[in-house]
């Protein structure tokens, strides 16, 4: 969901932007320090956006950039002698954007950002060390746009509430 818009250092009112919402494969890999306490690394291949003019800007089309997060987290994990291991955690993203491609935006750009990071999960030992896993991240962002339209620089900020759901299987060395 967005936020404001300028053109030629001006403000365009009521201008909102938006981004899609999309799907891809994530890996992460935890790091345990004791029963109960794991470094978390996620991150993954890069998920595809577009960023659309809403409101006064509605139709335009600005640009596409593929992106990602990667995310350290410290995660608590609490029944961790059962089957069932709920877990919580806590840490910081850096978000990147990779490949931006022009649409109604000249040399379209979107700058890289930090995201605080929270997520909550559990994992269910299927047998010896394999387990699945189902966790639910939350990392709210906001990123700077720049591009020209025509002859017109262009300033944007665009802000996203990303949820990002996994799902997948574990190996415990």
């Amino acid at each position: 969901m967005g936020r404001s818009a300028s053109a030629g250092s001006a403000p365009v009112p009521n201008s909102n932007l938006s981004i899609n919402n999309d799907t891809t494969v994530s890996f992460d890999v935890s790091y345990f320090l004791s029963n109960q306490l794991a470094f978390n690394i996620f991150g993954g291949i890069p998920a595809s956006a577009d960023l659309q003019g809403e409101e006064s800007l509605s139709g335009l089309f600005l640009g596409q950039t593929d992106y990602g997060p990667v995310i350290l987290s410290l995660q608590y994990h609490v029944l961790t002698g059962s089957n069932f291991s709920p877990y919580f955690g806590a840490g910081v993203g850096r978000i990147l954007f990779l490949d931006e491609k022009d649409r109604a935006l000249t040399d379209f750009d979107v700058e890289d950002t930090w995201a605080p990071a929270v997520q909550a999960g559990f994992r269910w030992r299927i047998h010896n060390n394999w387990s699945a896993n189902f966790d639910v991240r939350y990392a709210p962002f906001e990123a700077d746009i720049t591009g020209n339209l025509g002859p017109a620089p262009v300033q944007a900020k665009v802000e996203v509430d990303p949820t990002i759901v996994s799902i997948g299987v574990a190996y415990r060395f």
